[in-house]
């Protein structure tokens, strides 16, 4: 009976370790210049701060952004926290998001560094960066980028509703 039980609380902090986990990922490791790409750090069951890695060979457009959430299902809890940044290369060349890690106690979690190729971009095409996440796509229905979303309608829009005249019966 021991045995059993020793081995269950075994699994369980096994895979509650296994459950930490520490991330960073960018929309695009190739981009043309003129654009910017989407830099976000993820910390699951990590109750830590993090230190961002050095991003001063960019143009910082947005950043650090910061969200979390916790859960709690059946009494198992859960936590996301996540940090984003909108950068903008400002050279051509070969850039390097340098690697980050975090400490706990005796576990160290360590995150390998990320290459950004920044390419010309003779017709000076802009796209807006994308990043992969799970819900995006959910229903397999791909959305439209942000400026595309509102259009302003024009006053010669406005003025072509039919006017309608009402007939008495």
């Amino acid at each position: 009976m021991k045995t059993w039980l020793t081995l269950f609380i075994s699994l369980s902090i096994v895979f509650k370790l296994d459950a930490q986990s520490l991330t960073h990922q960018v929309s695009s490791d190739s981009i043309l210049l003129g654009n910017y790409f989407i830099y976000q750090i993820d910390l699951v069951d990590l109750d830590t701060d993090i230190i961002a890695p050095n991003l001063e060979e960019y143009n910082i457009v947005s950043g650090p952004n910061i969200s979390s959430s916790v859960s709690i299902i059946n009494g198992d809890m859960s936590s996301t926290k996540k940090m984003t940044w909108f950068l903008n290369p400002t050279e051509l060349g070969q850039y390097f998001i340098e690697p980050i890690s975090v400490s706990l106690d005796d576990l160290v979690l360590e995150a390998d560094p990320i290459e950004i190729n920044v390419y010309p971009n003779p017709d000076g095409i802009i796209e807006e960066p994308i990043m992969n996440n799970t819900f995006d796509d959910f229903f397999n229905m791909k959305r439209l980028p942000l400026m595309d979303r509102v259009r302003p309608s024009t006053p010669k829009e406005q003025n072509q509703n039919p006017k309608r005249e009402l007939k008495k019966g």
